[in-house]
């Protein structure tokens, strides 16, 4: 029976006095109505419960009178109360039928109209709490979407621990929200962990019939942020059905988070799957675990469940970033635990799991059965060992391993033999081998294990057992990780074709793996060879087949072609003639096969080489070979040999010929006796000397000076001219000049400077150089230091004389330098000279001279230095030694350096090192100055004209320019005392003895006050900024307070406080209308009890307000929403052994 409005509020504050005058103890609430709110509600109960503020467990409990489906579902237009700790609330104690295939008794429906954001049931900051038998669903309305599905969540739990969601035949179910339940975090701090959470037996993302999917798609059960035993399952019947998967999602990686560790056990599960497990469900995300970071400290535990994943990354179970234990082992991924039904789904995916993985185990029993989809991916950074599961019908098995960047190295594994009743093969030396007969599906996958045994130390294993049949499968296991899954396949990377060379050719380097049986086909399907590599086989198509019971595999066609083909039936040859070198072989047609060019070379009879390509020139007579060869050398071929014959012209020896020399000047000598025969028709004779001009037409030469000389022949055939050698008439007693290849030396600047030099001469004992006037100008071979002009050579002996070409000395005049040259000058610092001038001296210059105003040298290269003010001439010296005046420079002096304002100076207050010094002013010398204050200990405190944060005593600043010097300039900070006033600070009442808040009145938040046990106390107890002291109160006492700035101090304040019992000040009413006045609840000195915890509700007992310490005061809102005016009620709890305090509270606007 529902009571009529006022009695319930009466029944309410009668519920809060008695809270105020009994200490809370367990209880057991019973919900008896279906309403929002009111008496006998589980609104009612759960405020109840948060006041009742228990240590021990309380209960709530249902005794709905109407056990119909209708009578037993609660309606709720806003969201409850949030579940205090040490709470049981038990569904199942509810009379009635279950709903649907679940276990839930209670229905709790939420439809506040708003579309708003709600919690289902919160569990924040509490520890202890159970949930049973409930069925919470959310009914979205027609209107807008005000918050976005995202901020609607059935069950959540945040910073937590020892928490129960359902028990066996006592689940729960959760529907309609944009996920089911989740571990999170507080905004204001994302370390909040929950801990030991239990969720079992429950419906999540689906309805209570077990088929039923929500209207819009949910997100998967959410957990994060945890530590300690997370389960999910146990038993079959405390197994979940989680229609949308689970996903994980941590925070604990690296070794800083090893005390930060959870365990996560999942059994039992029906996850992506209806309750039936007769189809899958697309929205699964399956099972995905992951930390933000590498090496997560988290364990898994994930057995006897049946899973599907569709969603997210497609995967059934998917770990990432995990670094400890992971053990999947049981499970049924794309089947039902009956093998009998097949659903759409993914695999399992590891990607850096850098602890184990364990998929099944040495036990057969803990074998996964996976169908349907890629088994398993290993990705990098994973150790994963994988046992004795059964993979069938899948999408592909091998490769499992991602070989890339950051993959661990797995094992190797290969079969080489297959017997009736021996199985053999190679490995990782000690590994396991597991094998395995191929599925039903004939994928080749391996769905039946039946044996193991060990490879030994140089990994060779072995198998001997009875009946073997079928194909055979086998897998590796180190430490650590498994291999992947042999294939029978054949591996072509280095697959090599040797073309033939003598009708004969080979195909090498097919590695067939894991078959029993190797055979070559030609293209008639005819077996040629049973071995790996085929050798020694005619020119054709060849592939390799290769069979493992029903599996196998095969390579293309390779052809094997003839390495060389040569056609010589068209070959064109041209006959050399004359005995010359004009022969030529062509037209010979040449392919080849193989991959790299071959080598090819033309010899002749003496295996001399004379080309290396197929069409050869430039022969003279003989027998020519055509030599091919391969470029690595395996093969050789020869051709010919091809024979050139000579056509015939004139010869000519001239081995023997009769030379007569000739007197100096004179022209009597002779060449005879040269030998010419053969030719057609007549011959013609010329003879040349060596300015190739024509000095005779016969066959001996006569009647010629000395001189080389060359007969050349002709006749009427087509050979051409023949020539003899050169052959030389020298001259008796003659000279002979070799005129010279040196470039003349000029003269320079009218000086005799010049020279020729180079000329030689033989023969001579007389040497005289004359210029054109015949003035003697040497007599030696070279000529030296004459000037300009031209020159002529004359050598004599006793009997002749010769002359030298006309040689010119020419004539330089100085050099004028460009008018572009630059002079870098330095000014002479105040009273010193320490000037410099220097030019950018360039090729032009041979040398420099800086002269002064007196005439004086005052440097020989390009810087003068040491200058002092004063003007100086530039002479330049150019390369040929010709020196003239360039340009005269000045070399300034800088003014004086020295301070021109001492600048402005600030005392020290209360010792707080506030003096400075500012604004000081220099002039003169070299800019930029730099500024170096010293202390009186000469330790230097500062590099700027002006500096401040300076203590009382002496300073000195150093002012030095870029080059002149520096002047120091001193300075004396005094230090100046500061009447500070004594802080206001009001006396203090507190309950009870024990610790207490004293707060200085109007303090400023950089100030600081200290606190004193007596007046004449020169020791404070506690100095605090901002003026906040907590005290230790045991008996009616006082203390003191003063205001510090520095080493100034104000006069104390005396602070009474008295140990009593009194109320506080507590305003009744306030006005939260934003006018800035009274706009929030006022609480007088409840900073005094810092764990005070400050409640407010409203007439039906909702919890509108709770704040411990109540550091932000209640301005009248909830939820963000301004509370309408009216009447509201408080529980305040002092938490220091006084009484709660209790009231009304009216808002007014």
């Amino acid at each position: 029976m529902r009571l009529p409005k006022h009695m319930g509020r009466r029944a309410l504050l009668l519920l809060l006095f008695l809270f105020i005058c009994f200490r809370s103890v367990a209880d057991t609430f019973v919900v008896t109505s279906n309403a929002d709110s009111g008496p006998g509600t589980l609104r009612e109960a759960l405020t109840l419960a948060a006041a009742n503020d228990s240590t021990q467990t309380d209960y709530i409990n249902f005794s709905l009178t109407d056990i119909s489906e209708a009578g037993r579902t609660l309606y709720l237009k806003s969201q409850l109360p949030d579940i205090s700790s040490n709470l049981v609330i038990d569904g199942s104690t509810q009379t009635g039928t279950y709903f649907g295939v679940s276990t839930a008794k209670v229905a709790l429906f939420f439809n506040p109209g708003n579309n708003g954001p709600l919690n289902g049931l919160s569990i924040i900051n509490k520890h202890n709490v159970t949930i049973l038998g409930l069925y919470l669903k959310y009914f979205k309305s027609s209107g807008p979407d005000s918050a976005g599905l995202n901020y609607r969540t059935g069950i959540y739990i945040v910073n937590s621990d020892n928490i129960i969601f359902g028990q066996a035949l006592k689940g729960n179910v959760v529907i309609g929200f944009s996920q089911s339940l989740t571990t999170s975090y507080l905004p204001a701090n994302n370390a909040n962990y929950s801990s030991n959470i239990t969720i079992k037996a429950s419906f999540f993302s689906i309805d209570a019939d077990g088929e039923t999917l929500p209207v819009e798609q949910e997100q998967a059960l959410g957990l994060a942020y945890l530590t300690g035993s997370i389960k999910v399952g146990g038993t079959e019947i405390e197994g979940n059905v989680l229609a949308n998967g689970v996903v994980i999602s941590q925070q604990n990686s690296y070794a800083s988070y090893d005390t930060i560790t959870a365990h996560f056990y999942i059994r039992n599960n029906k996850i992506g799957v209806n309750y039936s497990v007769t189809k899958e469900i697309l929205t699964s995300a399956g099972i995905f675990a992951s930390t933000v970071d590498p090496d997560g400290s988290n364990y898994l535990d994930i057995d006897d469940n049946v899973i599907t994943g569709n969603a997210i990354f497609g995967d059934a179970i998917y770990p990432i970033n995990m670094g400890r234990q992971i053990n999947i082992r049981r499970n049924y991924i794309g089947t039902d635990k009956t093998r009998t039904r097949t659903f759409k789904t993914g695999g399992i995916f590891l990607y850096s799991c850098t602890g184990q993985v364990s998929i099944g185990s040495s036990d057969p029993a803990d074998a996964n059965y996976i169908t349907n989809c890629v088994p398993v991916i290993v990705w990098p950074y994973t150790n994963a060992k994988i046992n004795k599961n059964s993979f069938y019908c899948p999408t592909y098995v091998q490769p499992m391993h991602y070989v890339g960047y950051g993959e661990f190295d797995a094992p190797q594994v290969n079969i080489t033999k297959i017997l009736p009743t021996v199985i053999s093969g190679t490995a990782t030396p000690n590994s396991t081998i597991e094998l395995f007969y191929d599925d039903k599906c004939g994928t080749c996958s391996p769905q039946t294990y039946f044996a193991s045994t060990t490879a030994d130390a140089k990994g060779n294993w072995k198998y001997t057992g009875p009946s073997i049949h079928g194909t055979i499968i086998a897998s590796a296991t180190n430490d650590k990780n498994t291999s992947d899954f042999t294939k029978t396949t054949i591996n072509v990377d280095n697959v090599k074709v040797i073309n033939a060379c003598d009708n004969t050719g080979s195909i090498i380097g097919a590695v067939p793996q894991s078959a029993s049986e190797i055979r070559w086909v030609n293209e008639n399907g005819k077996t040629v060879s049973t071995d790996a590599d085929l050798i020694g086989v005619k020119p054709g198509k060849y592939k390799l087949i290769v069979k493992n019971g029903g599996c196998g595999d095969s390579t293309s066609y390779f052809e094997i072609q003839q390495r060389f083909l040569v056609d010589t039936t068209k070959i064109i040859k041209v006959q050399p003639s004359c005995n010359g070198a004009t022969g030529s072989i062509s037209s010979i047609q040449f392919a080849y096969n193989d991959n790299q060019t071959p080598i090819i070379t033309w010899t002749d009879a003496a295996n001399k080489i004379w080309g290396n390509n197929v069409d050869v020139s430039n022969l003279p007579a003989g027998k020519y070979t055509l030599i091919i060869k391969s470029f690595d050398a395996t093969c050789v071929k020869k051709y010919g040999p091809f024979i050139l014959k000579n056509t015939t012209g004139p010869t000519i020896d001239d081995s023997k010929p009769n030379v007569t020399n000739t007197n100096c000047g004179q022209t009597i000598g002779s060449i005879t006796n040269i030998i010419v025969t053969g030719g057609t028709g007549t011959r013609h004779f010329t003879w040349k000397n060596v300015q190739q001009q024509e000095v005779a037409y016969t066959q001996d030469l006569t009647g010629q000076p000395a001189g080389k000389y060359t007969l050349q022949v002709t006749d009427d055939s087509q050979c051409g001219p023949v020539y003899s050698k050169e052959i030389e008439i020298t001259e008796v007693n003659g000279i002979s000049i070799t005129e010279s290849l040196n470039a003349t030396t000029p003269a320079s600047c009218g000086k005799a400077n010049g020279a020729v030099t180079g000329v030689t001469a033989t023969g001579g004992t007389k040497y005289e150089w004359r210029d054109t006037n015949g003035n003697l100008a040497g007599t030696s071979l070279d000529l030296k230091n004459v000037p300009g002009g031209a020159y002529q050579l004359t050598v004599s002996n006793a009997f002749c004389q010769k002359q030298s070409k006309v040689y010119q000395v020419t004539e330089q005049s100085g050099t004028v330098f460009p008018s572009t040259y630059t002079v870098n000058h330095i000014d002479a610092c105040y009273g010193k000279a320490n000037g410099a001038l220097q030019v950018n001296q360039d090729a032009l210059i041979k040398a420099v001279r800086w002269v002064n105003a007196a005439g004086v040298d005052v440097a020989m290269h390009h810087g003068a230095t040491d200058l002092a003010a004063g003007n100086y001439k530039l002479y330049l010296t150019d390369q040929n030694g010709c020196e003239s005046y360039y340009n005269t420079y000045r070399v300034d002096e800088l003014p004086e350096l020295k301070v021109t304002d001492n600048g402005q100076t600030g005392n020290e207050q209360c010792g707080l090192k506030s003096g400075y010094v500012s604004n000081v002013t220099v002039a003169g010398g070299l800019p930029p100055y730099t500024y170096t204050w010293l202390n009186a200990g000469s330790a230097s405190i500062g590099t700027t004209s002006s500096i401040s944060n300076l203590a009382a005593g002496a300073y000195t600043l150093n002012i030095a320019d870029s080059r002149c010097g520096s002047i120091n300039v001193n300075y004396q900070i005094q230090n100046i005392p500061q009447d500070l006033a004594a802080p206001s600070v009001s006396d203090i009442q507190v309950c009870s003895p024990g610790d207490a808040i004293l707060l200085v009145n109007n303090a400023a938040a950089d100030v600081v006050y200290r606190l004193y046990d007596q007046a004449d106390s020169t020791s404070p107890l506690s100095e605090q900024t901002g003026g906040r002291f907590k005290i230790v109160v045991t008996a009616n006492r006082s203390f003191f307070v003063s205001q510090v700035n520095g080493t100034c101090e104000s006069p104390k304040t005396e602070v009474k406080v008295s140990v009593g019992l009194s109320p506080l000040s507590i305003a009744n009413s306030f006005t939260p209308n934003g006018d800035g006045h009274n706009d929030y609840w006022k609480i007088n000195n409840i900073e005094s009890y810092p764990s005070a915890v400050v409640q407010v509700f409203n007439r039906n007992g909702q919890k509108l307000f709770e704040s411990k310490g109540y550091a932000t005061p209640f301005n009248g809102t909830y939820n963000g929403k301004a509370l309408p005016v009216g009447t509201y009620y408080y529980i305040i709890n002092l938490n220091k052994n006084c009484n709660l305090l209790s009231g009304s509270l009216t808002i007014l606007r």
